[in-house]
């Protein structure tokens, strides 16, 4: 309720309450305020015209209302329909209630056509009303403009160049404005879309349409985008008219490949105009064009089954006529055949029986075909019209036959009955068999043959295992008879080499079938010989007598080399035709020389052709039956200069020859060792254990001498090639260059070259030790320098004192690597530094190393403090000083807090300990402890007991001993003080 309707009302009742106690004057009433309502929403147009909807649309119409005394949303409007068009009832629309700002919505649909007025009419509380007003127009569901062509006429004809009228008329039930025209040409497209006169009228003219068959549209279309079409057809036809229509066909209507085909003209044509006619011929096979002109194709231009097509047109000089057209298809000429054969007769259940026809002719030259009908006992297989016909169709002991016809893939010619075939007797399938190892046995390998899937018999007859097996064996494909039976063959019956077959076959009593066969080759693997050695530039005998391979036997049984190939990756190659047995673990020699005498002195076991090392980079490969057995590729250019002449070898350091190892270059070298008497023979070890790597390695300098001490005759100086064991060595120059472990002796009065009158040759007694200074010689005075100037053969062993002369506060001295050193200081004096210069430098504190001995610095009372005297702890004597200090107790709880700390501390490698007695652990407040660089406690105790201190689970202690040491640092001794406070 509005406020000054409420003080209306109150001031109402108050009078009216007084005028009922004490009478008064007449009372002044307010008068209602009648409501307002206004429509917002849509608004009409200054002109008044009503708002169009269409038939099957809605219209929001809002309404907004107020009221001088009532609330806005208690108001009621009425909504009403009117029609204004004609008589009618009005229809109520129903209320609506607005919100508390006066606004109100309402949906006006479902009227029907026509002009209609839309009241909106509020009422208030005191019934006083307002209405307002809306003019809306409800158009009918749109329909489209009606259209009637007038001109041209359905059919007609028109000559070309001829104008040509077109009319027509348009109506719509919401008029003529806006809509748009469009007559349309199938052949000349857009003709005219001039819109229609007030009445409706469409009218336009052509001249220029093409020549031909029109069909026109006229389309109207209003705004809405409603248009129904009309069309008319007529045609435009040249001033020169064509030949007229004419017939043809194909002879013969039904042709072969034999026959030519003729196009004949049945029914002539004529020209309107009669000009002359002439015709024209084209024909195509299958569609496509050919290159025939005329009216006939001949027979060997046709195949069976094309189709010919023959099209005709009549040309009066100017224009063609229609074309004429005939289409024939060459017929198919059925095939024939001679003879038929049914094999194999007899056959088997395992038999693929075969229905062959011979002499096969087809006049088309179609490929051969065949459709056959087979016969099992007189009665037809069903389903099977192929050639063959398998097992699975009869059994043993029928009768098979087949019908036989030729087919060219179009017709099926005459049908021959083929021989009659007895089926015999199946032998058992061939079972799976297998041998084990495969598909590769070695050597020493038994060989077993295992059958792994069983013969079948296709007659159901039973196949036992093993009494219906037989088992045999082939050896390189020939029978081997002596193995016959044997499910597992030994290995002392093959060989490297060997390709054994095993075929088992089984019997179902009547018939043995087919062999079932595996096979396994007998064949080294790879790594059993292993190239261990090879000389691939002799020195003291030519390439060609000198060159050889050895062999080693890494398989761990006896093999034999025959078969095996030694070949390189180009063409040398040799294939070893002897039975040369290698026992395991043996090493056998192949040459390209065998003679002993002639080779180098190398025991050749095999001398091989066509196979030749070349002396820088090659290949050695073993091979057998095309199987790498093992391989080294070299390059002499790898290995340090002076090889010629020593073989190239694996190094047995590393152990037995490996066909893996042996693959990398460092594992080789060449030897050092003498195959012979030394200079008469080349190097190597052909046929035995190699030499080690280590000798020929150690070659340092390059000279063909090793220092290691594998080597025969090592290197005594492997850094100069001057020195080897076959150098020439200089008397008495100090050098063994020829390594025998000896100098040559010269006279002695030739080796005194520093003229001390002592020489140095081996000739001399006694000798000079250096012959290039004359102060060092035999009963020389000896001085600390490690020089042996007396050649007594003892450094430095003259008089200490003499040599090293004590210096400050030294009592003894030593000379030892040609340097002075102090040996002992005099009492109390320490020699710190190590230094001979600046003798004992260092003297003992005094202070004692023992608890029980500790210097007493007497007792320290609360606000008190001792220092200790300047202390000197002594690196290399393990020194220590003890002290004693008292801390008198003074009640409870105790007074001051007793520290120590350094106030002095040299170095971070300074401690001391404390200790409450000589007997007793060394402690740092509550715990044991060492290493302390400051200590203090303090008593917070007022009785005496256990737990007396804060940080201490002992009583107060009379006295403190303290220890102080070091626990490393340089060879020093700075001195050090401690600071006692309490």
């Amino acid at each position: 309720m509005r406020l000054d309707r409420l003080l209306t009302a109150t001031a109402f009742t108050a009078t009216a309450l007084v005028a009922s106690a004490c009478p008064q004057g007449p009372v002044a009433v307010i008068p209602n305020t009648p409501p307002l309502v206004s429509i917002e929403d849509p608004i009409v147009p200054p002109s008044g015209d009503p708002i169009v909807i269409e038939e099957a649309a809605g219209l929001t119409v809002t309404a907004v209302v107020s009221d001088a005394e009532d609330e806005e949303s208690t108001l009621v409007i009425h909504w009403l329909a009117e029609r204004t068009d004609e008589l009618a009832e009005v229809e109520d629309l129903g209320d609506t209630q607005p919100d508390s700002t006066g606004f109100s919505d309402k949906l006006i649909g479902g009227l029907d056509p026509g002009f209609w007025t839309i009241t909106a009419e509020v009422e208030d509380s005191h019934g006083a009303t307002d209405n307002a007003l809306l003019p809306i127009h409800v158009l009918s569901a749109n329909l489209c403009p009606g259209v009637t062509i007038t001109q041209p006429t359905e059919g007609g004809e028109f000559v070309d160049g001829e104008v040509i009228t077109f009319t027509g008329t348009v109506n719509d039930d919401r008029g003529l404005d806006g809509i748009s025209i469009e007559w349309f040409d199938n052949l000349d497209g857009l003709l005219d879309i001039t819109a229609p006169s007030e009445s409706g009228l469409l009218t336009f003219s052509r001249s220029n349409l093409t020549i031909g068959g029109h069909v026109v549209t006229l389309t109207a279309t209003d705004d809405d985008g409603a248009s129904c079409p009309q069309t008319v057809e007529f045609t435009v036809i040249p001033s020169d008219l064509p030949p007229y229509d004419f017939e043809i066909e194909i002879d013969p209507p039904e042709p072969t490949t034999d026959d030519d085909l003729r196009c004949l003209i049945t029914q002539g044509s004529a020209d309107p105009e009669g000009q002359p006619i002439t015709y024209h011929y084209t024909w195509y096979a299958d569609g496509v064009p050919t290159v025939v002109a005329g009216d006939t194709v001949s027979s060997d231009q046709t195949i069976n089954l094309q189709e010919w097509t023959c099209e005709v047109v009549a040309n009066d000089g100017t224009l063609d006529s229609n074309t004429a057209v005939d289409m024939v298809q060459i017929g198919n000429t059925v095939p024939t055949f001679e003879s038929v054969l049914l094999s194999p007769d007899p056959g088997s259940e395992t038999s693929i029986l075969f229905c062959e026809g011979f002499d096969f002719d087809d006049a088309d030259g179609d490929p051969e075909g065949w459709e056959a009908t087979w016969y099992v006992d007189g009665l037809p297989v069903p389903g099977v019209t192929d050639v063959e016909l398998d097992g699975t169709w009869f059994d043993r002991d029928q009768q098979v036959w087949c019908d036989l016809a030729p087919f060219d893939g179009y017709a099926v010619g005459e049908i021959i009955t083929s021989n009659i075939i007895d089926i015999v007797n199946s032998a058992p399938s061939a079972p799976t068999v297998s041998v084990t190892p495969t598909p590769v046995a070695l050597i020493d390998d038994d060989l077993s043959c295992l059958i792994d899937v069983v013969s079948v018999d296709p007659d159901g007859d039973p196949v036992l295992n093993p009494d219906s097996y037989e088992v045999t064996w082939l050896l390189d494909g020939v029978p081997d008879p002596s193995s016959d039976g044997l499910w597992i063959l030994p290995s002392v019956k093959t060989s490297l080499g060997d390709e054994w077959t095993c075929q088992v076959r089984a019997t179902d009593g009547l018939d043995w079938g087919d062999y079932g066969t595996a096979v396994v080759t007998v064949l080294p693997e790879v790594g059993d010989i292993v190239i261990s050695e090879m000389q691939a530039a002799p020195s003291v005998v030519a390439d060609v007598a000198g060159e050889w391979v050895e062999v080693y036997n890494n398989s761990g049984t006896t093999m034999s080399l025959q078969g095996f190939e030694i070949h390189d990756d180009d063409t040398d190659t040799h294939v070893i035709a002897d039975d040369i047995v290698m026992p395991a673990g043996t090493y056998v020699v192949l040459g390209r020389n065998g003679d002993y005498l002639t080779n180098g002195s190398v025991l050749v076991a095999y001398e091989y052709t066509s196979f030749v090392l070349d002396e820088n980079v090659d290949e050695v490969v073993l091979s057998f039956d095309s199987v790498e057995i093992d391989r080294v590729e070299y390059d002499l250019g790898l290995y340090p200069a002076g090889t010629p002449g020593h073989s190239l070898g694996w190094d047995p350091s590393i152990g037995n020859p490996d066909p893996i190892v042996n693959d990398d270059p460092a594992n080789w070298c060449h030897s050092g060792n003498s195959i012979g008497l030394t200079g008469t023979t080349d190097w190597g070890t052909p046929g035995g254990a190699n030499d080690p790597c280590a000798c020929f390695t150690s070659d340092g300098d390059g000279d063909g001498w090793g220092d290691d001490s594998s080597c025969g005759s090592p290197d005594c100086d492997d850094s100069d090639p001057a020195f080897s064991p076959g150098a020439t060595d200089i008397c008495e120059d100090g050098i063994d260059q020829n390594c025998d472990g000896f100098d040559a002796v010269c006279p002695c009065l030739d080796t005194d070259d520093d003229g001390d009158g002592y020489g140095d040759g081996l000739a001399c007694s006694p000798v000079d030790c250096n012959d290039s200074d004359p102060s060092i010689f035999p009963s020389a005075v000896e001085a600390c320098d490690s020089i042996d100037q007396d050649c007594d053969g003892v450094l430095d062993n003259g008089d200490s004192a003499v040599m090293c002369p004590p210096t400050t506060q030294v009592a003894t001295t030593n000379c030892s690597g040609g340097d002075c050193f102090v040996s002992t200081c005099n009492s109390g004096y320490y020699d710190v530094n190590g230094f001979y210069s600046d003798g004992c430098e260092v003297q003992d504190d005094g202070i004692s190393d023992a608890c029980g001995g500790a210097h007493d610095l007497g007792d320290v009372n609360t606000g008190g403090s001792r220092s200790t005297p300047g202390g000197v702890l002594l690196p290399t004597s393990g020194d220590v000083d003890w002290y004693r200090v008292a801390f008198p107790r003074s009640g409870r709880p105790g007074g001051g807090t007793p520290t120590v700390v350094f106030s002095t501390r040299p170095t971070t490698d300074y401690y001391f300990d404390v200790f409450y007695s000589c007997s007793s652990v060394a402690v740092c407040g509550a715990g044991t402890s060492t290493g302390n660089t400051d200590y203090a406690f303090t008593d917070n105790q007022s009785t005496a007991g256990v737990n007396q201190w804060s940080t201490n689970a002992s009583g107060w202690p009379d006295d403190l001993y303290i220890r102080v040491y070091r626990t490393g640092g340089g060879p020093t001794a700075s001195s050090y003080s401690l600071s006692i406070t309490r």
